[in-house]
């Protein structure tokens, strides 16, 4: 698993609003809908992967705690008290509609060189 703060270009001290700059300048950088190679493609999902577990502060506070392992090998939710374990789902199009309101970083973009 990678280091989703290297990931992100941003400290372990990082804010909410520090994480959410770096997700989008990053987001729109890779975006698929401007880049369609394979690394791209890659870097676009790693970016939205940590970005899900940074902007989260459950997620966050497990990661920065116990360590990547801690994500996919579960962590006992004090609440409901049972392990809950994180799995990206590739849905990119979720984060940045939850981000931006819609589902590309760049469409405003797209649109305009239409």
């Amino acid at each position: 698993m990678s280091n989703y703060y290297e990931i992100l270009k941003v400290p372990r001290t990082a804010t909410k609003e520090d994480i959410d700059n770096s997700f989008k300048r990053l987001s729109i950088k890779h975006h698929l809908g401007k880049n369609l190679t394979i690394a791209d493609k890659y870097a676009y999902l790693k970016i939205a992967e940590a970005y899900e577990v940074l902007s989260d502060e459950k997620w966050k506070a497990a990661y920065d705690n116990f360590g990547p392992d801690a994500l996919k090998n579960g962590v006992t939710d004090s609440t409901e008290d049972r392990k809950i374990y994180y799995r990206f789902k590739g849905n990119v199009d979720e984060i940045c509609d939850k981000f931006f309101g819609y589902y590309s970083p760049v469409s405003d973009s797209i649109e305009s060189k239409k």
